[in-house]
């Protein structure tokens, strides 16, 4: 009931609630809930693990991915990583719309990732 009340609450749809400077607030998604806007009945959830949930959003052609931006830092790394070591494996690119992301929790939702061991 508290997610509810959380997701579908005015501050959480206007961006003014947040948990460690991101939108998912550690609570499961409501299925039918649209984490980008917090209107119900667009979103299906499609399945979650820990703290991470994956949904299908209508008008998006790919799922709308959520997981906490420690763990988006941790995979960015280990996918520089492998990128450095196997350059034939054409991974550039996407370590590159990673650390795009990155940059985006660092400059807008005042979340600094920790560093991936």
């Amino acid at each position: 009931m508290a997610s509810t009340d959380l997701y579908t609450s005015e501050a959480y749809k206007k961006g003014r609630l947040a948990w460690l400077g991101s939108r998912d607030l550690g609570l499961p998604m409501i299925e039918g809930l649209d984490p980008a806007t917090g209107d119900l009945g667009q979103a299906q959830l499609l399945t979650t693990a820990g703290q991470s949930a994956i949904l299908a959003i209508p008008g998006c052609p790919l799922p709308y991915i959520a997981f906490p931006g420690d763990r988006l830092a941790r995979l960015t790394q280990q996918l520089r990583d492998i990128s450095l070591a196997y350059p034939a494996a054409g991974l550039a690119h996407i370590v590159e719309g990673l650390e795009s992301e990155l940059a985006w929790y660092k400059a807008n939702a005042k979340l600094t990732p920790p560093v991936a061991p």
